[in-house]
C-alpha cells in the first residue's frame, strides 16, 4: 500500500446549476503547476458534490453533468494535468446528499414518521423556507443503485485512481416513501414512530454494496 501524502489539499466544489461558464478559464497545465510550486502531492478533486452536478463526461449519469461545463470534461482535465506532474488525485463523491436525486426522485429522500423530509441535520427535519440546501437521500432505496453504478464509473473512468473521498455517509432509521407506504399496510395512518422503527428493521438487511476498490487503487 502507498503511504499517505505529505501535503494533501481538499479541493471543495460544491457548485449549483445555476452558475454557467464552469472552468471557462480553466488551464489544466497551470493548475498542476501550481500546486507542484507549492509541493502538494496529493489533491482530491471532485466527481460529484452535494447539488448533485457530476464534473466528467459521465455515459452513464449524462443529467447529472454540470450544465455549465459546456461539454468540459473538468475531472479528466484536472487528473491527467496533475498525475503528469506526479501528484496524486483522489476523488470525491457525495453519497447521502444530492440535491439533484432530491428534486427528481423525492421518494428517495429520508423522511421522519410524520413524513416530512430529513435535511442536512442528520435526523434533523428541514422545514420551508429553512436555511439549508439538502435533503439526506435514503440508502434503503433504489438511489443506492445509482450510487453504486455512479462509484463504478468512477473506478472504470479514472482507473487506476488513488483514492476514494465518500462524504456525508450517516446510519439512519429515517425511512423514505417505501417505509411509510408498509406502514400503511400495517393500518397506521399516519405512522408513529414505532411503525417507521417497525418498517425500517422488517426490511432486508441494508447491504450498501461492495466494490472492488482494492483492485483498482
Amino acid at each position: 500500500m502507498n503511504p499517505l501524502a505529505f501535503r494533501q489539499i481538499h479541493l471543495d466544489f460544491h457548485t449549483s446549476e445555476q452558475i454557467a461558464g464552469v472552468a471557462d478559464e480553466f488551464d489544466a497545465r497551470g493548475f498542476a503547476e501550481t500546486l507542484r510550486a507549492a509541493h502538494v502531492n496529493s489533491v482530491t478533486l471532485f466527481a460529484r458534490c452535494h447539488h448533485g452536478m457530476i464534473y466528467y463526461d459521465s455515459k452513464r449519469d449524462p443529467e447529472h453533468v454540470h450544465p455549465g461545463l459546456g461539454g468540459k470534461d473538468l475531472l479528466r482535465m484536472q487528473i491527467d494535468a496533475c498525475r503528469a506532474a506526479g501528484i496524486r488525485t483522489p476523488v470525491y463523491t457525495s453519497v447521502q446528499w444530492d440535491a439533484y436525486s432530491a428534486k427528481t426522485h423525492p421518494e428517495w429522500v429520508s423522511r421522519d414518521a410524520e413524513g416530512r423530509a430529513v435535511g442536512e441535520g442528520f435526523g434533523k427535519v428541514q422545514r420551508p423556507f429553512e436555511a439549508g440546501f439538502y435533503s439526506t437521500m435514503c440508502l434503503n432505496t433504489p438511489y443506492r443503485d445509482f450510487l453504486r453504478g455512479h462509484i463504478e464509473e468512477i473506478l472504470d473512468t479514472f482507473d487506476p485512481v488513488d483514492g476514494l473521498f465518500l462524504d456525508i455517509v450517516n446510519p439512519s432509521t429515517a425511512p423514505a416513501r417505501r417505509a411509510l407506504k408498509k406502514c400503511a399496510g400495517w393500518g397506521s395512518t399516519p405512522p408513529p414512530a414505532q411503525c417507521v422503527i417497525d418498517a425500517v428493521t422488517r426490511m432486508p438487511p441494508l447491504s450498501f454494496f461492495a466494490v472492488p476498490v482494492e483492485r483498482r487503487i
